[in-house]
């Protein structure tokens, strides 16, 4: 009883008088904040915090049109896709389901290897040689969230939970000819559910030899990058799996239905927080630190998948 009196006493003595080092900028008295700095500082802090665990989670390439065009690109410099396989080309297709409604994809036989993600970039599907047909001919259908209508008979649903999506199909001919690859590529029929299949209104371009850098690339250090996100917030469909990341972009006032307009104080927090974000994101990849993710002991190549961002 004693010990509880003594350490009640000594509590009530800490919670009693200002508290302010300095290391420590912010005022208390009797626990509560004392002056706006120790207000707002914290808050400050949260939210730049927030911002930045939101900054390094985020794709349209280049070239990509949704619903029109799709792009084939070998893994040249000029195209910065950098976890992709250097020894094959891709072909890489967007999709806006909300304005297209379904999509059918026709995946003639060949040496296809395709897979689904999201706006998220989760995945949710897998075509061609490691879909449904194995390689022998499928057609696939890419379904937007809460549809209703029927599935023709010999389609494989794939049932997306965004309206927005991407197809990364690699094309992965024995012989290494790029030029072969892009006949392939081109042989693959996109077009809107119910449209003539020998008709179809999907383009796949060659850009080869053209730049193709990512569009992020141009933002992502910048408020720009908080712009694009309250514009996927807005668009989108709200994920409850993603309940976290919505609250801390809700921190940095992004908020679906709202309008996102930053005062100077917040966007100089969002803005260093994009910067960091970049800058936590470059080291864990470039300077993280685990032995098990260095391919080779003497060098400094990495396996980037093994890392957590």
């Amino acid at each position: 009883m004693l010990r509880r009196l003594v350490l009640s006493a000594a509590l009530f003595g800490v919670l009693s008088s200002p508290v302010r080092t300095e290391t420590n900028p912010y005022t208390f008295e009797r626990g509560f904040p004392a002056n706006e700095e120790t207000i707002q500082g914290p808050r400050d802090a949260t939210m730049l915090r927030d911002a930045i665990e939101a900054a390094v989670q985020q794709f349209e390439p280049f070239g990509a049109r949704p619903n029109k065009v799709g792009i084939i690109m070998p893994q040249d410099p000029e195209q910065q896709f950098s976890v992709a396989n250097p020894g094959m080309p891709y072909v890489i297709g967007v999709f806006d389901l909300n304005q297209a409604g379904p999509m059918a994809v026709e995946v003639p036989e060949g040496p296809y290897m395709g897979t689904l993600d999201d706006h998220h970039m989760e995945w949710f599907g897998d075509m061609s040689t490691i879909g449904s047909g194995k390689g022998m001919s499928e057609k696939d259908l890419l379904i937007p969230p809460g549809y209703g209508g029927d599935i023709p008979d010999g389609n494989t649903p794939h049932y997306s939970q965004t309206r927005k999506l991407i197809l990364l199909m690699r094309v992965t001919v024995p012989t290494g000819n790029y030029n072969e690859a892009v006949a392939l590529a081109r042989k693959l029929k996109v077009y809107a559910l119910g449209n003539d299949a020998s008709e179809p209104t999907y383009e796949i371009v060659d850009v080869k030899g053209n730049p193709a850098p990512l569009p992020m690339l141009t933002w992502e250090m910048s408020m720009d990058s908080w712009r694009q996100f309250h514009s996927v917030i807005g668009y989108e469909i709200a994920q409850p799996r993603h309940r976290l990341m919505a609250g801390l972009l809700n921190s940095g006032g992004i908020q679906k239905g709202q309008a996102f307009e930053p005062d100077a104080r917040m966007e100089t927090i969002l803005t260093d927080a994009a910067m960091t974000g970049w800058a936590k994101m470059n080291v864990n990849i470039f300077a993280n630190g685990h032995p098990e993710s260095l391919t080779w002991p003497d060098r400094n190549g990495e396996f980037i998948p093994l890392i957590g961002l």
